[in-house]
C-alpha cells in the first residue's frame, strides 16, 4: 500500500470512475482509493456511466458487471463500440461471480474489459490494476475529436446536383438547421413528460439526417439516444442532449466553412 507520504496518485495521477449500485461497495471502493490518494466519480449503473464519459474523459473505469438498467458488460460494449480508440477508458471489472456465468472474469473479459477484480476487492489488488492499466492509458496520445462531417458524403451529395440548379448541399443544410431547434425543444419536452416513445422517434429523425448529410458523429449520438429510448430508460438524458446540441454546432460550423472553400 502507498504510504500517507508518498500516495500513489502523486506517481500515477489519474481520473477514475466508480460504476457501483451496491453503497456498501461504493464506501469500500471509495476507502480504498482515498488510502491511494485517488477520488472517484460515483454513478450507479450503467447508463450513468454512459453519461459520466460524455460529459468527461476518465482514465479508468471501475465497473460492477451486474447493475439495475444497465449492467456493466453491456455499458462495456457500448463503450468500446461508441468511443474512439483514443478516448477508451480503461475498464476494470468488480465482479462478486467467481464462477462461470454473466458475471464471470471471462465474461467481463469477452464484453471489453481490460481486467477484473473478484469480490472481495483486495486493496494490493486494486493498487497492482490501477498501475498496470493506468500507465498504459497515461501512455497514450491525447483522444482526436472525431470529425463533425464527411466530406465524401458531401461530395457525393453535389453529383446529384444538375447543373443550372440553386446549391442542394446548402438548401439541405438550411433545412435540418431550421428543424433541429424544434427537434430539441420536442426530444426536451418527450424526457419531462417521460415519453420514451416520442423520444426514441425523434433521436430517430435527428438520426436520419444526420447521416445523410455526412455528421456521422452526430448521427452516432443519436443513435445511440434512440437505443436508450427504445429501452424505455429516460432518466439521465439530459446530458446527451446538451451533447447532441454542442455536436449540431460543430456541424454548422464545419458545413459553413466548407462552404467558404468553395
Amino acid at each position: 500500500m502507498a504510504s500517507a507520504s508518498d500516495p500513489a496518485s502523486n506517481r500515477l495521477p489519474l481520473r477514475i470512475l466508480l460504476a457501483e449500485d451496491n453503497p456498501v461497495n461504493q464506501k469500500l471502493v471509495l476507502r480504498m482509493l482515498e488510502q491511494l490518494g485517488y477520488r472517484a466519480d460515483v454513478v450507479a449503473n450503467g447508463v450513468e456511466a454512459l453519461n459520466s464519459l460524455r460529459r468527461q474523459t476518465y482514465d479508468i473505469v471501475l465497473m460492477d458487471a451486474q447493475m439495475p438498467e444497465m449492467d456493466g458488460l453491456e455499458a462495456t460494449r457500448r463503450i468500446r463500440r461508441l468511443w474512439p480508440d483514443a478516448a477508451q477508458p480503461r475498464i476494470i471489472a468488480l465482479t462478486a461471480n467467481a464462477g462461470p456465468g454473466p458475471g464471470s472474469r471471462d465474461a467481463c473479459l469477452a464484453a471489453g474489459m481490460d481486467d477484473a477484480l473478484s469480490m472481495p476487492i483486495q486493496a494490493k489488488e486494486l493498487q497492482t490494476a490501477l498501475g498496470r492499466w493506468g500507465t498504459l492509458t497515461r501512455a497514450r496520445p491525447a483522444p482526436a475529436q472525431p470529425e463533425p462531417l464527411d466530406r465524401m458524403v458531401l461530395a457525393e451529395l453535389r453529383n446529384l446536383q444538375a447543373e443550372g440548379e440553386p446549391d442542394l448541399v446548402n438548401e439541405l443544410f438550411e433545412m435540418f438547421r431550421a428543424q433541429f431547434p424544434a427537434l430539441m425543444a420536442d426530444m426536451r419536452a418527450a424526457v419531462a413528460q417521460r415519453d420514451a416513445e416520442q423520444l426514441k422517434r425523434l433521436a430517430h429523425k435527428v438520426k436520419g439526417s444526420s447521416s445523410n448529410l455526412g455528421a456521422q458523429h452526430l448521427a452516432t449520438l443519436s443513435d445511440e439516444l434512440e437505443k436508450q429510448a427504445e429501452r424505455g430508460t429516460i432518466d439521465g438524458v439530459e446530458a446527451q442532449l446538451a451533447q447532441l446540441a454542442q455536436e449540431f454546432d460543430r456541424v454548422w460550423q464545419a458545413f459553413e466553412a466548407e462552404h467558404r472553400r468553395r
